[in-house]
């Protein structure tokens, strides 16, 4: 017997829709669309469903009691689109119900007419985006350009769409292969514009997203963290694509991880490889290299090495596991080889590596170890066949430009190394190959003289030290130039190497607006002789400024000597001068 004024708390009944979706002409299934169910005259959605291959779908729910319900159809799609996108629509009337203990059933093949797909094809276009990340090698002699393109292999590529305004969201990921190639494809719908949050923004700004605007972000998994090694602001954005281009070839500059591949075994228990990228069959006796030959990566000529430099090498495989010494000695000069007993061990020199494990890149640290009878610097010899551990052949990561208390620790001249193996029973194997290598970590000289004149007369230069910006209102300040028709200006300066290493310089002039110094379309004016020694004091040019326009000049000096890292020349200076130019005043 019921309690007065207590509601009875009534099971709710179960729900379920089957059936097939066709095409209303062929007959023939369509899969991947959504199939919805709603209550009659509500917006409460009860249930839903993707048609699998065959075009069947299965949609289960419970409510209160049998009751209208409205079906609709489209293309699977986010829910922004779901707003605006035509649906194929049908009802089921509640007296339509068959009990079927304990569920309401009904059968409902649905028919999608041509025109509507039609729709849907215009609204949501299947794209297919692939492309190719590569690690650039910069050119430093020609900016822009790369010395070699390398492929990244393992990397994540996240494939953005920018809305309108302001906004973007990933669309998906794809993993390049081992030839740093990936594809994605992706469904894109036309998308109802989202109003923004910022009043600032004008409404006129707020436009539907007709077609796609990619951008992308490649990352690596190191040390289980996604470390992004490229990405593109807002301004690279490929806006509207309506056919995407034949691929994209995303160009990573900076660190990255590159596997390398198993190493050749050799046949005696060590060999050289060389410094960086350049081989040992490119570095002379005198320790310089020039690899100034059709398709070197590096472009070098007499060039000795600094700074920080990757000594490369390999050991015999039968001595996996065992310990090196990586030991050098200085020449007294060019002629005075060092005696065997002369040479030291490189010491306190760590770097990273990487391993893969799993989808994760590693970062082990290549440290030195303190083993009886030859003392510390030592490092175990690595797997050359695993391919998942990159730069397996650096013997040591040298740093020459290194120093005790200001002293420089490795002063520059001409060194010779060598390597130790120490065995597991103690023994030593001293190999019969050295190697010589020219070090130089003394950095060019450029300077502007302060004599700088017009043929004929004499200019008033800013202030030593400069100022950073300039307010010239008098002829006798500030190096004001009248410009007249086959005036030259005489620019005096040095370029040079104490070390005998030049190699080149360039006196440059950018142009800006009144006091303001911008670059100005990086306009060269003048390149001295690549090949110099010493280089040059006291050097002139007269610089023809007749033709120019108004405007303060930056006169820019850069000053590049021979050294290199193993990769690109690391050495440069530069001075400059601020003067303007402008018309002369009548009388």
């Amino acid at each position: 017997m019921e309690e007065k004024g207590k509601k009875i708390k009534r099971e709710k009944e179960k729900f379920h829709i089957a059936g097939k979706v066709r095409r209303e002409e062929e007959g023939e299934s369509i899969a991947g669309l959504k199939v919805m169910a709603y209550v009659t005259g509500t917006k409460k959605q009860v249930g839903s469903a993707i048609t699998d291959a065959d075009g069947n779908y299965k949609i289960k729910f419970e409510y209160d009691k049998p009751v209208d319900v409205n079906i609709s159809v489209c293309p699977d799609v986010d829910e922004k689109v779901l707003e605006i996108i035509p649906k194929a629509k049908h009802f089921i009337p509640k007296d339509a119900w068959a009990k079927r203990s304990p569920y309401y059933v009904e059968r409902m093949d649905i028919s999608i007419r041509n025109y509507i797909e039609r729709i849907w094809d215009q609204i949501c276009k299947e794209y297919t985006i692939f492309g190719m990340v590569v690690n650039g090698i910069p050119d430093p002699d020609n900016p822009g350009s790369y010395l070699d393109l390398i492929p990244i292999p393992d990397a994540t590529v996240h494939i953005y769409d920018v809305g309108n305004p302001h906004t973007e969201h990933e669309i998906g990921t794809a993993t390049t292969d081992e030839n740093g190639l990936f594809v994605f494809d992706f469904d894109w719908c036309y998308a109802k514009p989202t109003k923004p949050t910022n009043p600032t923004i004008p409404t006129i700004l707020i436009k539907p997203d007709i077609l796609p605007d990619i951008l992308f972000k490649v990352t690596q998994t190191v040390d289980s963290v996604g470390v992004p090694i490229y990405e593109e602001d807002r301004s690279q954005t490929r806006w509207n694509i309506e056919q995407l281009p034949p691929g994209f070839t995303l160009i990573v500059e900076g660190d990255v991880i590159l596997p390398d591949d198993p190493m050749t075994p050799i046949t005696g228990d060590f060999e050289f490889h060389g410094i960086g990228r350049v081989l040992i069959s490119q570095i002379d006796s005198e320790g310089y290299a020039d690899t100034s030959g059709p398709g070197d990566v590096v472009f070098a000529r007499d060039s000795p090495f600094g700074s920080i430099i990757d000594v490369k090498g390999q050991f015999n495989d039968d001595l996996q596991g065992e310990y090196y010494q990586v030991l050098y000695a200085k020449w007294e000069n060019d002629t005075a080889q060092p005696n065997p007993g002369d040479f030291t061990p490189i010491l306190y020199e760590v770097w990273p590596v990487s391993q893969k494990i799993a989808d994760n890149w590693v970062t082990v640290y290549k440290s030195p170890v303190e083993l009886p009878v030859v003392g510390g610097g030592c490092y175990e010899i690595p797997d050359y066949t695993d391919i998942f551990r990159n730069s397996k052949d650096i013997l040591i990561r040298w740093a020459t430009h290194g120093n005790d208390h200001g002293v420089p620790r490795y002063p520059n001249g001409k060194y010779s190394l060598m390597v130790k193996v120490i065995k597991d029973d103690g023994s030593v194997v001293e190999p019969s190959n050295t190697f010589i290598v020219r070090v130089d970590n003394t950095w060019p000289v450029a300077k502007i003289k302060e004599d700088i004149s017009i043929i004929g007369g004499t200019v008033p230069l800013c202030p030593d030290p400069k100022p950073s910006g300039m307010i010239c209102d008098s002829p006798e300040i500030c190096g004001i130039i009248y410009l007249e028709s086959g005036k030259q200006l005489r620019v005096k300066f040095d370029a040079y190497d104490e070390q005998n290493h030049f190699r080149n310089y360039e006196l440059t002039y950018r142009t800006g607006h009144g006091s303001v110094v911008n670059i100005h379309n990086g306009s060269k004016y003048f390149t001295g002789p690549p090949r110099e020694d010493y280089g040059f004091t006291n050097e002139t040019v007269d610089w023809n400024i007749g033709g120019l326009d108004q405007c303060g000049y930056e006169v820019r000096l850069r000053v590049w000597d021979r050294t290199i890292n193993g990769s690109h020349h690391i050495h440069w200076r530069e001075d400059f001068i601020h003067i303007i130019l402008l018309e002369e005043p009548a009388p």
